[in-house]
């Protein structure tokens, strides 16, 4: 890497949420940290976040600011940025310069503006709105797949040669001891963004599902309380008892800990990016029941079931097939870790470096 770059390392605030920003923002860090020292980005991270080992830090004062606020308030990423020959934004926060790339990882504010930007948030529009102000000027636009790289194309009206989809790879394979010999069939939703994680119909495929090969529920992730209190009103209402659990934000020690002790993932998204959680799941050899959501078309491939995200009664009948068929489940484990192989950290950091490399000689 001939050129000075600054990465937005800010995602990496919160990587409990197994979220594919700061996975895709973690991943790239390892991978560069595998790098000689004078190859590494400079990078810009939250005033009480750890700093990654090895890299040229510059904290953000204030937590809660813009970017953009935040650099001309610190001398030390002020003067990080003046020299640096290229900033790539992988967040919402608002800096603008001349030289930036910017990684997109979903338009749902713009797909879905009355959950994410609705009456009483007018700052939260305002902001969005300039992020997606600097997502059009940026040189290049990388995406973690071809479904958001068509999204971007055709809402921001972003030309296809300022595009580059560069996906995620799998997490490393998790060091836990393996799942106990007695474990029942559990099902694991990582609902990480909800209502798009759809883990209301994990809820209703649970109650449609055989009630004599007692599957279990776990969803986890929900960061919002009144999310957790609705999703558990839900169960209740089903009369599922305690055959559902409903859990908040965990680490990530802590999810590769439950992935060791569930069955089945659920991914039943209804739009999203690329899912970090699926992509965990497959990673842990965990058999992946998916919904029909293109977005997971580049990270699935042809390897988990797919169903369709408006039919309960089908997901219900799905689920209790797969937990009573052993050698199915082994079978698509297999090809779960088959498919989180194909693709590692230094694979994805190649192509950004030719990212940064295209966006710098341009």
């Amino acid at each position: 890497m001939s050129s000075t770059v600054l990465l937005d390392a800010t995602p990496l605030r919160a990587p409990e949420n197994d979220r594919a920003d700061a996975a895709w923002v973690g991943g790239l860090i390892t991978a560069l940290g595998k790098r000689p020292i004078a190859e590494r980005p400079g990078v810009i991270i939250a005033a009480d976040a750890a700093a990654p080992v090895g890299f040229v830090a510059h904290r953000l004062r204030h937590p809660h600011g813009t970017l953009g606020r935040l650099v001309r308030r610190s001398a030390p990423a002020r003067g990080a940025v003046e020299f640096a020959d290229l900033v790539h934004i992988t967040s919402t926060l608002g800096l603008s310069e001349p030289a930036q790339i910017s990684t997109c990882f979903d338009l749902l504010p713009l797909r879905f503006p009355a959950l994410e930007l609705g009456a009483g948030r007018v700052a939260a529009r305002r902001r969005y709105n300039d992020y997606l102000d600097r997502l059009i000027a940026a040189r290049l636009v990388l995406v973690p797949s071809t479904a958001v790289a068509e999204e971007v194309a055709e809402l921001l009206a972003i030309p296809e040669r300022r595009i580059r989809v560069v996906p995620l790879a799998a997490p490393p394979r998790p060091d836990v001891d393996d799942a106990p010999a007695d474990v029942g069939p559990t099902v694991l939703v990582v609902a990480n963004r909800e209502p798009y994680t759809n883990a209301d119909l994990a809820i209703r495929a649970l109650a449609a599902s055989d009630p004599h090969i007692g599957i279990a529920l776990v969803v986890a992730g929900v960061g919002d309380r009144r999310r957790r209190e609705r999703l558990r009103r839900r169960a209740d209402g089903l009369g599922l008892g305690d055959r559902v659990c409903i859990r908040g934000p965990l680490g990530i020690v802590e999810l590769d800990d439950l992935r060791a002790r569930v069955s089945i993932a659920a991914v039943p998204s209804l739009a999203g990016d690329a899912s970090a959680p699926a992509l965990a799941a497959m990673a842990a050899g965990l058999p992946v029941v998916a919904g029909d959501s293109v977005e997971l078309d580049d990270v699935l491939g042809t390897v988990a079931m797919r169903l369709p995200t408006a039919r309960a009664d089908v997901w219900g009948d799905a689920l209790s097939a797969l937990a009573a068929d052993g050698a199915r489940r082994a079978r698509l484990a297999a090809a779960s870790r088959a498919r989180a192989g194909e693709r590692s950290w230094k694979d994805v950091l190649g192509e950004v470096r030719a990212a940064w490399d295209e966006a710098t000689d341009g």
